[in-house]
């Protein structure tokens, strides 16, 4: 039986894995993309979300302003890495979402559990060939520092393997089938011959997270993004409470 010691939250963005110096980089990057979704899941352009912000947000978007956030990010990811230290935990159940880094249009499952014995991250490189194959255009190239930057501080620089909890997953699984969630089980992850695999959602956990002790995880993946299966808010929430159970 497990004990459940901890729970934390932490945003995967760019922000947090970044340092602000490259922040402008990476902000005239994201004007150029193509394959942004919307809060109802419809593909949108940047310049139509720009159009609908109507510059709410440009005080907020200088380099001094940027230091003082990226100051108070840091502060934040260190004090969640100290409390994940000082719990010593045996496992980690990390919730996150793919963004076709491991699946693919022709399966996106709403909601997954791995369960296998070997995790490895997919290539930042390759993250968006999916969309290219779909008809989206590419965005602007990163600089080579900027895309070392962003590869390394997602743990998507090479493919790297994570310890697993494969008996802990597998009852997990089980648990919520028993208690009425359709959850799809992911038993392998694909060979390294590929570019897929663990994405950045968890990739950020790793780096900033887990530091020089690795703790076997157990990735869920939620669909947040992908019409036609996301699943509601309110059916995200409804698993917590089961796994909650199974843990404790």
């Amino acid at each position: 039986m497990a004990q459940l010691v901890l729970g934390i939250g932490m945003s995967h963005s760019t922000m947090v894995t970044l340092d602000d110096s490259l922040w402008g980089e990476w902000a005239a990057q994201d004007a150029t993309l193509a394959i942004l979704f919307d809060t109802e899941g419809q593909a949108v352009t940047y310049a139509r979300l720009a159009e609908r912000a109507r510059g709410r947000y440009a005080q907020q978007a200088t380099p001094q302003h940027w230091k003082e956030q990226y100051a108070t990010v840091r502060q934040a990811v260190a004090r969640l890495a100290a409390e994940v230290a000082s719990a010593r935990l045996d496992v980690l159940i990390v919730v996150g979402d793919d963004q076709l880094e491991l699946f693919s249009f022709a399966n996106m499952p709403a909601l997954a559990i791995f369960y296998g014995e070997r995790i490895t991250s997919g290539l930042w490189t390759s993250r968006f060939a999916m969309y290219q194959r779909h008809g989206q255009p590419p965005a602007a190239p990163l600089s080579q520092r900027l895309q070392r930057a962003v590869a390394e501080g997602y743990a998507m620089d090479a493919h790297r393997e994570f310890a697993s909890a494969p008996s802990f997953a597998r009852e997990l699984l089980a648990s919520l089938i028993d208690q009425g969630f359709d959850v799809t089980g992911v038993g392998e992850m694909p060979s390294c011959e590929d570019s897929i695999g663990l994405g950045h959602a968890y990739g950020a956990i790793v780096t900033q997270i887990m530091g020089e002790q690795p703790i076997p995880m157990v990735p869920i993946f939620v669909n947040t993004y992908f019409p036609p299966n996301q699943p509601t808010p309110s059916r995200c929430i409804k698993p917590s409470r089961p796994a909650r159970l199974t843990c404790a």
